[in-house]
């Protein structure tokens, strides 16, 4: 069984890795690809950068279609009193396209193994894939209204389409980082990717308290990702 694992940024590729067992990294000439094992299965770990064009550009990196897709990384809150770190069992994946809003049921097997696979609070619903930064609260709450979504994310609709296209299963796997409450509207776009917009907040000492929360809620956030992530692998690998 080949497991295919799309991450977006650094923290979540690192949680990844720790899960998984003799990790080699090697180069495809755009960028770093990462194989290792978990049970009985081969892993191969990519990470796309934030947003639905690097998640869509980043399948194209796969030798050949995994038996399985899963998207492993951090989510926002799109409820009220969400702890930072919760677990999302995403049913569903939910996002706009050129006809409107488009549905993807998680498999039931898959929803119970993450379901299975938690050890601390989790909070249920659909997950909300978006090709924008929902940055505060009123923003996030009104997302969550109009799409029932518990969480929001800015790949998996990519992600998604790709699993379609080849007939294989998709999993989300995502923790909570900002809750609903928490404003990131000052912070500069594409602060994630972009060495200018970080350069920036060096200018900006303003911002530095959110920094250090975002830092310490993405740590928070990790703990509970890295030995989900484990369990999740681990029994999707193991024989039927």
């Amino acid at each position: 069984m080949l497991i295919g694992v799309v991450t977006a940024i650094r923290p979540e590729t690192r949680t990844v890795l720790r899960a998984l067992s003799g990790v080699q990294r090697v180069r495809d000439g755009q960028g770093s690809v990462w194989r290792g094992k978990v049970g009985g299965a081969d892993v191969v770990v990519l990470q796309s950068g934030v947003g639905l064009a690097r998640a869509e550009a980043a399948t194209k990196r796969f030798v050949a279609p995994p038996d399985l897709i899963v998207s492993v990384g951090f989510a926002g809150a799109l409820r009220e009193r969400v702890e930072v770190g919760t677990l999302v069992v995403s049913t569903r994946v939910v996002w706009e396209d050129t006809s409107g809003c488009a549905t993807y049921e998680v498999a039931a097997p898959l929803v119970s193994s993450l379901r299975h696979a938690a050890k601390g609070p989790t909070i249920e619903g659909p997950l909300l894939s978006s090709p924008i930064v929902l940055s505060t609260p009123a923003e996030k709450a009104a997302a969550g209204a109009r799409y029932g979504a518990a969480a929001v994310e800015m790949e998996g609709a990519a992600l998604v389409r790709y699993a379609e296209d080849h007939g294989i299963p998709f999993l989300p796997v995502r923790a909570v980082l900002d809750p609903m409450e928490l404003s990131l509207d000052d912070l500069p776009s594409g602060i994630a990717s972009s060495w200018s917009a970080r350069a920036r907040l060096l200018a900006a000492p303003g911002l530095w308290p959110t920094l250090r929360l975002l830092r310490a809620n993405a740590a928070a956030a990790a703990t509970v990702l890295g030995p989900v992530c484990k369990r999740v692998l681990a029994g999707l690998a193991a024989p039927a």
